[in-house]
């Protein structure tokens, strides 16, 4: 599970003394929604059947879009709006930072997200100036 591996990650590496409150909440959410209301295809078939969602998302990272969008909504009922105790710029760092991960999660681009991540693994140490 997503959510599980993530949390994981932050309490047992120290990766979340880096990060904001709004950041770990930012990723939290996320990996509870990276695929919320998945249709059990791909992003292909969307565009090759020419479906609703396909055409709604312009065939880019079409069930990411959807993922985001329907989660978003839900989010915005006032039942459901766990995000009512935000300040404005604190909702659009939220929600830039939720799309910004959802989005990531298309597979379209995961080999270039890799090679970016392998290019920063083995650059070199940059020493702070002092």
């Amino acid at each position: 599970d997503v959510l599980q591996g993530l949390h994981s990650l932050l309490w047992n590496t120290g990766i979340k003394q880096s990060l904001s409150e709004l950041e770990i909440f930012a990723s939290l959410v996320a990996a509870i929604i990276h695929d919320f209301e998945h249709t059990g295809t791909t992003n292909s078939f969307h565009v090759e059947r020419r479906s609703h969602m396909a055409v709604l998302y312009n065939d880019k990272s079409v069930l990411e879009n959807h993922h985001l969008s329907a989660a978003f909504q839900i989010m915005h009922r006032t039942e459901y709006n766990i995000l009512s105790g935000l300040s404005n710029e604190d909702y659009k760092e939220f929600r830039a930072l939720v799309i910004e991960m959802v989005l990531a999660t298309d597979m379209s681009a995961h080999f270039q997200q890799v090679k970016a991540m392998k290019a920063l693994l083995t650059a070199p140490d940059i020493a702070p100036d002092r």
